[in-house]
């Protein structure tokens, strides 16, 4: 089992990383990414991360944004692949 989460090295450089558990991406079209990986996450008892998209304010706060193609909930069960395939997806969203 992993012992933490480590950020895509094919994206931008995450913005934050929280303990071993979440790491935090943002892009220039104003979303971004939460990738956790905790007790508790969907995947965490299989080794694999939970994913979900974030919408950046003005003032770089952010929140889960729900309404977006990708997804309407977070993405869980996600192996290294799908984070980077979500992620890719994430920033080619529209400003």
């Amino acid at each position: 089992m992993n012992k933490g989460i480590s950020h895509s090295k094919k994206f931008e450089k995450y913005i934050e990383k929280t303990y071993l558990d979440q790491v935090v991406y943002k892009f220039s079209n104003g979303y971004g990414a939460s990738v956790v990986f905790h007790f508790g996450s969907y995947g965490y008892e299989n080794g694999l991360c939970e994913i979900a998209v974030l919408k950046f304010d003005d003032n770089g706060r952010y929140d889960i944004c729900y309404t977006t193609p990708i997804t309407e909930d977070v993405i869980g069960y996600a192996d290294d692949k799908t984070r980077d395939e979500v992620l890719k997806q994430i920033k080619e969203l529209p400003k």
